[in-house]
């Protein structure tokens, strides 16, 4: 089985998935959580470490947007 840290295999696809978690990240309440929730193997872990990168490279922390 792959580990999702190595990341032997390039990250594809679930471009929709990302989008909503940016838009969630984006327009989300003030104190908010979000559940990635499926069959293990699916790419949820991935998936989550992709979006992370991606958050904190677009200033969407556990903080919200240009919150100090």
């Amino acid at each position: 089985m792959l580990n999702a840290r190595v990341a032997v295999v390039e990250f594809t696809g679930r471009q929709d998935e990302l989008a909503d978690l940016h838009r969630w990240c984006r327009d989300r309440p003030r104190l908010a959580a979000r559940w990635l929730h499926g069959p293990g193997g699916q790419g949820k872990s991935r998936l989550a470490a992709r979006f992370a990168a991606e958050a904190v490279d677009a200033g969407c922390t556990g903080t919200r947007r240009g919150a100090s």
